[in-house]
């Protein structure tokens, strides 16, 4: 919120160098330090109003602490304040020699007669000693609202009372009478949050003396704090921001760490560009009107060869470096996704027009260039003639309009942003990342920028000298991130689909059609997590390659999505009150055997995961994973039978109490045991594949608890013993 006609006041730079001498007393001795203030103020109005308490106080205005305020002392009072002040002892105190020799320093000093009481009596100090106070003065004041600031505003208002510069409401001053003369250590901790936020509300409203006015004359206390400041840089050196020597060791290597992350972001970003090409190249394009494939294609294919060039280059990944790859990206997805919900095909055309309408004029100002030359260049030549072709491509130059609009849309990046949902994505990541790549103040600041540590330079700004970079994987992350929501998007906008109420279980139904896919219903259940799971189109599964089929006593959906080599597709299927999916290698493997019906696994009973070397799904008779580029097959007759054969049943065979052993042997050749019987030792080899072995155990003999036994021919054994008829 802005409040109108009121000026702020820089307390740092315009105020404190006028009361520096009320904060050098309450940084060396605190409280202390304000009733040394007190009593030399009060002193020094005595001698001015000559003792006696009926004289005019209108012809001299009371002192309130400020430098500037000692100026407008008399010059021929000064010499018997001085001697007063002497006198009661209240001098070398109130004005510590330390600090008159700090002052000494600067030209044009308000109140600097108030030194002269020290002439005679020099004493000989380090020479850094003067510095060192005035640093951790302004160390101690550093903004406004410090307590050794307030303390001083406190001081301003408690000279201004005393001047009846200031009048408070009877119900403020009533409070105020109360606490003031307990003010700062004698109050309680209620009333000290209730009085300093008052104290320096007060002083900002009533602070004329730093406020140049409305006449344009600026006032003594702003010449001083110029000046001030100004001569620091003569007087004091900046202090450099010191490297950070903690570690006592330098850091490892880090060269393995960056390669191997890396290598992960080259394989996500791979899987995108596959599905986005996959995508393009088995769309029609309509080659009547491509306008909207090309388009389309386009925006979203450049943000990921871009994105290949981010993630090869680590001095990159920083939001410094980076932040034009987060920015387009973000303008990327928002182009897209408005487009595709305005729908207009003539909008496609107005993209590429104000496209080529720029490269002409581009090649006209290169031409005018050119002419204005004695002679011209084979490159500069080459370069008119590219743009000439370039600009030909599609319309003749004659044909082609230049538009002066900042976009192709006649709207900014924000209100496209908020016509499609994306506000959040327009706050928080374009808006910053525009600024780093246009250079604002924000990002100079926190990337080509540093603060002088010495605090007499008031926190200047001097250019950063590391030479390090600091890079994280948040920058990198962020914008795979954004590259899987644009392919997200475009697949999601290379086809329609057509919301009814029916068949509710949460979301209804839904046609969905798109080039590739022709025209498909969804509903139920399987719709439902389509869309709140999976992602819908835009999600990795794509657009549906089938109506909802019944399939073995439940239900499924196959889609376009994932891949595996040549092949692709996946499906979703509804058994038993829950749906999982099925995609990629192991559906691939899935399908090769019968799928639900066929393989003998029945239905999938959750989703997939990681194992060493591939990935593992269960099904309701067994499973399958992918590892090292082969699927594989493990099942039983009945669902995991814990409990049949023991601890010995755990994976690669299946065993059918009823009907004997069954092992594979081969990927689809299986070998079926007549029976297995009591005593049974399973031989896992390292292919996974079990053999039976006879033992010598008794009939009705229980072996040893499923521990396994060394096999010369490689792999190990494991005893069965069975339970029951």
């Amino acid at each position: 919120m802005t409040i109108k006609n009121m000026q702020s006041i820089p307390w740092l730079r315009d105020t404190f160098p006028d009361l520096i001498w009320l904060a050098t007393l309450i940084t060396e001795h605190g409280t202390e330090g304000m009733l040394l203030a007190g009593r030399l103020l009060d002193r020094v109005n005595e001698v001015l109003n000559d003792g006696d308490a009926s004289t005019d106080q209108s012809a001299w205005q009371p002192l309130t602490g400020q430098l500037s305020a000692f100026e407008r002392v008399p010059a021929e009072k000064r010499k018997e304040i001085l001697d007063a002040l002497k006198a009661d002892g209240l001098f070398e105190r109130a004005v510590p020699w330390i600090f008159a020799r700090a002052l000494m320093k600067y030209t044009g000093v308000p109140g600097r007669w108030l030194f002269n009481g020290w002439e005679g009596n020099e004493q000989i100090v380090a020479a850094d000693q003067p510095e060192r106070l005035l640093a951790e003065v302004v160390g101690d004041h550093i903004h406004g609202q410090t307590r050794s600031a307030t303390k001083a505003k406190a001081m301003m208002l408690r000279g201004w009372i005393m001047a009846r510069m200031l009048e408070l409401p009877s119900e403020i001053g009533e409070e105020w009478l109360d606490v003031l003369p307990r003010y700062p250590d004698r109050i309680t901790e209620e009333e000290r949050q209730r009085i300093e936020p008052d104290i320096r509300a007060t002083f900002l409203a009533f602070a004329d003396d730093f406020r140049v006015g409305d006449d344009g004359v600026e006032p003594a206390s702003i010449t001083w704090a110029k000046n001030f400041w100004r001569s620091n840089w003569r007087l004091y050196k900046c202090v450099l921001p010191k490297e950070d020597n903690d570690a006592e060791s330098p850091a490892p290597d880090s060269r393995g760490a960056i390669r191997e992350v890396r290598d992960r972001w080259k394989q996500r970003l791979d899987e995108l560009v596959e599905r986005l090409l996959s995508v393009a190249r088995g769309t029609d394009p309509d080659l009547y009107a491509p306008d909207r494939h090309e388009v389309l294609t386009g925006i979203s294919y450049r943000m990921l060869r871009a994105l290949a060039i981010l993630i090869d280059y680590p001095s990159l990944w920083t939001m410094e470096h980076g932040a034009s790859y987060i920015r387009a990206l973000v303008e990327a997805r928002i182009v897209l996704k408005w487009l595709v919900f305005k729908d207009e095909l003539n909008l496609y055309e107005r993209f590429k027009s104000y496209g080529r309408g720029r490269l002409k004029l581009l090649k006209l100002h290169l031409e005018e260039y050119r002419d204005g030359l004695d002679e011209s260049t084979v490159d500069l030549d080459a370069q008119i003639a590219y743009l000439e072709a370039l600009v030909d491509q599609d319309v003749w130059e004659e044909f082609q309009d230049i538009s002066i609009e900042g976009s192709f849309a006649g709207i900014d990046t924000r209100r496209m942003a908020e016509q499609v949902d994306m506000l959040t994505e327009y706050r928080f990541l374009f808006a910053p990342a525009s600024a780093s790549v246009h250079g604002e103040w924000g990002a100079l600041d926190q990337y080509t920028l540093t603060m002088c540590r010495n605090p007499l330079h008031r926190g200047h700004r001097i250019p950063r000298d590391e030479l390090r970079i600091v890079l994280g994987p948040e920058l990198v992350e962020t914008t795979l991130s954004l590259a899987s929501e644009l392919v997200n998007d475009y697949v999601s906008g290379k086809g329609r689909v057509s919301y009814f109420a029916g068949e509710d279980c949460g979301r209804g139904s839904a046609i969905y059609w798109s080039t590739r896919t022709g025209a498909r219903v969804m509903q139920g259940c399987i719709h439902r997590d389509y869309l709140n799971t999976y992602g819908g189109p835009g999600g990795f599964l794509g657009f549906p390659t089938s109506d909802e089929t019944v399939v073995g006593g439940g239900f499924a959906n196959t889609f376009e999505g994932t891949s595996c080599g040549t092949s692709t597709g996946s499906a979703v299927y509804w058994y038993a009150s829950a749906s999982n999916v099925v995609y990629g290698c192991v559906y691939q493997t899935y399908l090769s055997y019968g799928g639900p019906t066929g393989s003998g696994l029945g239905f999938p009973t959750g989703g997939q995961f990681n194992i060493t070397g591939g990935q593992r799904q269960n099904f309701q008779t067994g499973y399958i994973t992918y590892v090292n580029g082969r699927g594989s097959v493990y099942r039983s007759s009945i669902a995991y039978p814990v409990g049949v054969y023991g601890l010995a049943l755990v994976r690669a065979w299946t065993l059918s109490p009823w009907q004997g052993v069954s092992c594979i042997t081969e990927p689809i050749r299986f070998c079926r045991e007549s029976r297995a019987r009591a005593g049974a030792v399973i031989t896992i080899r390292s292919r996974h594949w079990p053999v039976i072995h006879p033992t010598v155990a008794a009939p009705g003999e229980r072996p040893s608890d499923g521990r396994s036994y060394a096999d010369p021919e490689g792999g190990f054994r494991r005893r069965l013993h069975r339970r029951g008829p």
